[in-house]
């Protein structure tokens, strides 16, 4: 506590409290988000003291030349952590795109000109090429930003404990990786007795079993990286009898993200009436992983189903 003197001899009866800290950063949770929208995020610390005073320092990457950012934190009052949002980056990741578009403009005008192909098709082709050569996240997909927290505005940590912005995802169909036992499912087998469509025919296609416990995965085309946040959301609905399908619930399924081996691709189905036809080629070797986010699936018990 703090007692204040005007004469330095008689001192105010009533002293101020003052705290000396440690302040230390363990960890972030979530430690990495989405460009493009805000992420709440919660810090581990030790040697945190009561303050009306909770601030973020976001310390950017030196290339950018951006000068820190200040954000505010609170409390929650019910775990006692305190967490801030860590702010989405869609507008700078658009202005770095349009630099990138306005510097490869103006290196094609200083280039000379191709010669376009009598249709006319060449500009449209160019314009798509340099499209194609523009990130549209600015370069800013992985990106790691250093984050300290300051319990009175302006002393800040320096544990130096980093958020990555991953780049936009673009999630595939998902799939069943292995049975509650571990084994490979096996794949749908046709029913000798429904009928086949006739020519050109859309074909339906075949109900998959999902046990509890079964390994599901969904590949990630682009932005997967390292995190142990990663989560499948679920929307699980029923079916009695005749009725119409009804949501049941939404479940967060904690997952992984993890490189899963390729599978060889189906070879195509043989032709009785061809002969003479050439074999097969081999399944091509070495195939790379896939980036996926792996999780268990659910179970539901008959009693809790309405």
């Amino acid at each position: 506590s703090l007692e204040v003197s005007l004469d330095g001899v008689v001192y105010l009866a009533r002293p101020l409290p003052f705290a000396v800290y440690a302040l230390k950063v363990i960890a972030l949770e979530p430690n990495l988000g989405p460009l493009q929208e805000p992420t709440e995020v919660r810090i581990k610390c030790t040697g945190a003291v009561p303050s009306a005073v909770k601030r973020v320092r976001l310390d950017f990457r030196e290339d950018l030349g951006w000068p820190s950012r200040v954000v505010p934190a609170m409390l929650d009052h019910t775990t006692g952590e305190i967490y801030f949002s860590m702010p989405e980056l869609s507008a700078e990741a658009r202005a770095l795109a349009d630099e990138e578009r306005a510097r490869i403009a103006a290196a094609q005008a200083e280039a000379p000109a191709p010669e376009q192909a009598g249709d006319g098709s060449g500009g449209a082709s160019a314009e798509e090429a340099q499209e194609a050569a523009v990130d549209p996240e600015g370069g800013l997909g992985g990106m790691e930003v250093v984050v300290e927290l300051s319990l009175n505005g302006q002393n800040f940590t320096e544990d130096a404990v980093r958020f990555a912005y991953h780049p936009q995802l673009e999630p595939k169909a998902i799939e069943v990786l292995a049975g509650p036992d571990g084994a490979a499912p096996e794949p749908p087998k046709e029913d000798p007795k429904a009928k086949k469509g006739g020519k050109g025919a859309v074909e339906e296609p075949a109900d998959i079993v999902v046990l509890p416990a079964s390994k599901l995965g969904c590949e990630l085309a682009r932005g997967a990286m390292a995190s142990e946040f990663a989560a499948l959301r679920v929307d699980i609905f029923t079916k009695v009898g005749d009725e119409e399908m009804r949501h049941y619930s939404t479940v967060d399924l904690a997952g992984a993200v993890e490189a899963v081996p390729t599978p060889p691709p189906t070879p195509p189905p043989e032709d009785p009436k061809a002969k003479n036809a050439p074999p097969s080629p081999p399944p091509p070797e070495d195939l790379p992983p896939r980036d996926m986010v792996v999780a268990l699936a659910p179970g539901v018990r008959a009693a809790d189903i309405p």
